[in-house]
């Protein structure tokens, strides 16, 4: 294999890990946005079921905290949100990145299976011209015991 190609090769097999490593942090942004929006979902559905424990007939205190404690949670609830939004800003950069890895390891990798099909192409070339030359030799003359 010729040094361009091995070069090529090494190259390529480089921006494969890294599209490796962009793969990867690509699914632990995914796992975490799911962990985000899991726990917005927990938030907003016990927002909703406290919501619906204060019953009638309660002092103007125990209403107080009850709106109070709502409204802590639906401060939390907005946290939580804007969390999430940075999650999902945050996966797509990193999809980005990701996307640009891969492309850039398969052109890689195209130029290095090029540059080694032209390295085969050219050892063919060789060992065909190679055989030509030994068929079109005169045959050595064959020793005779008379030259001796």
């Amino acid at each position: 294999m010729s040094r361009r190609a091995d070069s090529m090769g090494k190259a390529a097999e480089l921006a494969g890990e890294r599209a490796g490593s962009a793969g990867r942090r690509l699914a632990e942004q995914q796992r975490l946005l799911a962990s985000g929006e899991a726990q917005l979902r927990e938030l907003e559905h016990f927002r909703d079921e406290y919501a619906g424990t204060l019953q009638g007939g309660v002092d103007v205190r125990a209403l107080l905290n009850h709106r109070q404690f709502l409204q802590r949670i639906n401060e939390a609830i907005e946290h939580q949100r804007g969390v999430v939004q940075r999650q999902r800003e945050a996966l797509e950069q990193e999809r980005i990145r990701w996307l640009a890895a891969r492309s850039r390891a398969k052109a890689l990798e195209s130029v290095a299976r090029r540059f080694q099909d032209a390295d085969r192409r050219a050892d063919e070339r060789r060992e065909q011209a190679q055989a030509d030359e030994r068929t079109q030799r005169p045959p050595a003359a064959p020793w005779s015991d008379e030259d001796g």
